[in-house]
């Protein structure tokens, strides 16, 4: 089961595409918080690793519902955290 939604991946790609990145260049790994909910809903919440192979820089966000991982990665994106 991917923790990833298609609105989480359509942003991600959106800012790639934004900052002239090419996509082959990550690496994205999820990893299930076992045990942990993600709401009321009772959804799995988890983490997202985004990794960028050139330099070999990562940053890991929570995933869920409500997840604001895809504006918090372009926030890295746009600050050097990840790219440079």
């Amino acid at each position: 089961m991917t923790l990833l939604h298609d609105d989480e991946l359509r942003a991600y790609s959106a800012t790639l595409k934004k900052y002239r990145i090419r996509a082959i260049d990550f690496r994205l790994e999820e990893g299930n918080s076992e045990g942990s909910e993600g709401g009321s809903e009772g959804l799995p919440a988890g983490t997202v690793t985004v990794t960028y192979k050139c330099n070999g820089k990562a940053r890991q966000y929570a995933t869920g519902p409500g997840s604001r991982w895809p504006r918090l990665f372009e926030r890295d994106v746009r600050h050097g955290r990840i790219v440079f």
